[in-house]
């Protein structure tokens, strides 16, 4: 299935069987992008010694599905439409926690950025966006939450901000990106060098304490 969005062609992957989609148990009326729940067995995890989570077998069925909702998108029923979000959009909204503390909406005009941005990450030749937007868009939230999305799926990954000042540079790490990332459950958390750090986000052990 094709799409076509902003001037490009977006190829939808291969729809899952009905049954398979998200909301297919629900009526028509009744179907719209829901959050996915964080389970009960998963808001008491243990940890070893050197703070390493420890996963009984229904929790990592649960994050196996998760992870692979979030690296390879996901299809659910919108009012009785099979709809494919992007694992980027699916992080976005079921994981990202905005400055406010809140969540982001389902938004139609989202779901067609997100295809574009697909779109663009595989061409080799493509070495950004230029994206021109109203303000109140969410464009900010949805790139630091790029950020850490990609630096938690792909592996050697070195992301970075540029603005208009070093103040408002500095004010996305923080406030949008710090934010963000301490707000992520710990099966989606990468161990951080310092979670308090106000100028780099660097996912690795902690240094041991003298």
């Amino acid at each position: 299935m094709i799409e076509e969005i902003y001037g490009i062609k977006y190829e939808l992957p291969e729809k899952p069987k009905l049954i398979e989609i998200g909301n297919s148990e629900l009526d028509k009326e009744d179907q719209y992008f829901r959050l996915t729940q964080l389970p009960e067995y998963l808001r008491d995890v243990e940890f070893d010694d050197n703070g390493n989570a420890i996963y009984n077998e229904q929790q990592e069925e649960f994050i196996v599905k998760e992870i692979k909702r979030i690296n390879e998108g996901y299809w659910f029923f919108n009012y009785g439409e099979p709809t494919y979000i992007t694992g980027l959009h699916y992080f976005y909204l079921n994981y990202w926690t905005l400055e406010d503390g809140s969540k982001p909406d389902y938004r139609e005009v989202d779901r067609r950025w997100f295809y574009y941005q697909d779109h663009c990450e595989t061409l080799n030749h493509c070495f950004g966006i230029v994206r021109i937007k109203k303000r109140r868009e969410g464009a900010t939230s949805q790139a630091t939450c790029y950020l850490v999305w990609k630096s938690i799926t792909k592996k050697k990954s070195f992301c970075g901000i540029v603005s208009k000042t070093g103040k408002d540079a500095s004010d996305a790490f923080i406030y949008m990106v710090m934010n963000g990332y301490r707000s992520l459950p710990v099966y989606l958390k990468p161990r951080a060098e310092d979670e308090d750090t106000k100028t780099e986000l660097v996912f690795g052990k902690r240094k041991a304490e003298r």
